[in-house]
């Protein structure tokens, strides 16, 4: 078990990942509401849902259904299914995930504007964006929102 008080490294990546529309926008500016960048907000609601906690406050909840309503927002998880072509096998996955590997070894030098070394695109995995994008919408019109 982890001590409450040890520290951890965080290396942050940028990401990619894709999501419906109003979903966005209502993440953008319940983040801007709230003085937090969209990164800081998404990882906090992924964070608190993997512990099996609602990440919201009964205030911004309020707050969300506000934003639900302005953007049109009408989906709830049950609306979560894409049509997508086939999903990836296991062994297409890790032989994707080791070619990514390849790719920031070889970019391992980073860019403008990169400081932290290559930009690792594991969002490309579609397992690895169906389980953020899952996550915050279950934040968003899940049991933990809809409970309130």
């Amino acid at each position: 078990m982890v001590a409450r008080n040890e520290k951890h490294t965080i290396e942050r990546v940028q990401t990619g990942v894709r999501m419906e529309k109003r979903l966005l926008k209502v993440l953008r500016a319940f983040a801007d509401y709230n003085d937090l960048t969209l990164g800081d907000l998404m990882e906090g609601i992924v964070l608190h849902v993997f512990d099996g906690k609602c990440p919201f406050s009964e205030s911004s909840l309020g707050r969300i259904r506000e934003l639900k309503k302005f953007y049109g927002l009408d989906l709830d998880s049950s609306h979560l299914v894409e049509h997508r072509a086939a999903p990836a096998s296991h062994d297409d996955l890790i032989s994707e995930f080791r070619e990514l590997e390849r790719e920031s070894q070889a970019d391992a030098g980073g860019g403008p504007g990169n400081e932290n070394g290559p930009i690792v695109e594991i969002h490309k995995i579609p397992f690895v964006s169906t389980l953020v994008e899952t996550a915050l919408f279950l934040a968003f019109t899940g049991p933990f929102f809809n409970s309130v």
